[in-house]
């Protein structure tokens, strides 16, 4: 089922954002109000900024609109499955962004498998245990961030690589101007 139209499916209880500063800004998205409320509170608590999304449609928007650094998803969602989800946020997304699928009932390792073939960067089961959400998602922003810096610096070096090649073509252009009004002075002393 393709993601289509996703501002006039967005609801206003499908999107809530927290406030303050954190380590990161998480996506969860859960259509299961108590499951997407467990992960979020235990991202709060270790000071992560989090936005939640009911469906697949708002967490496409919410990305759009909230930035997130990584998107915390559940694997078995109705509108439409989180593999879906999971390939059209990788597919959208012109920036690295992880995805962390989060499963009670896709647990097997062709499981984990077809979510990291659709695209997540990680797989935990539900039910969760904090400090390993709370360390996979630190992970992946680390990640996140060390491929943003490299990014970074490699249009730095290519920057200054143009500057560097501007400069010299600029000086042997110089060069030649002054050395083509040496020569057209020679002849004209003649």
């Amino acid at each position: 089922m393709p993601l289509t139209n996703l501002s006039s499916t967005l609801r206003k209880d499908d999107v809530l954002t927290g406030k303050g500063r954190s380590p990161g800004r998480v996506l969860v998205v859960d259509d299961l109000i108590p499951q997407r409320t467990a992960v979020a509170r235990a991202l709060r608590a270790e000071g992560f900024e989090v936005v939640e999304a009911g469906c697949g449609e708002a967490a496409l928007e919410a990305v759009r609109l909230t930035a997130p650094d990584v998107v915390v998803l559940d694997v078995f969602r109705p509108d439409p499955d989180g593999y879906e989800v999971c390939r059209a946020l990788k597919a959208s997304m012109p920036a690295l962004l992880p995805v962390l699928h989060l499963s009670s009932a896709s647990t097997s390792s062709e499981d984990r498998a077809r979510g990291l073939d659709a695209g997540a960067d990680g797989y935990l089961a539900h039910p969760f245990d904090p400090n390993e959400l709370r360390a996979a998602v630190s992970a992946l922003i680390r990640l996140k961030r060390q491929e943003e810096e490299r990014v970074e610096a490699v249009a730095r070096a290519q920057a200054g690589a143009e500057h560097r090649a501007h400069a010299t073509e600029a000086a042997l252009l110089r060069s030649l101007t002054e050395r083509s009004l040496e020569f057209v002075s020679i002849l004209d002393s003649d």
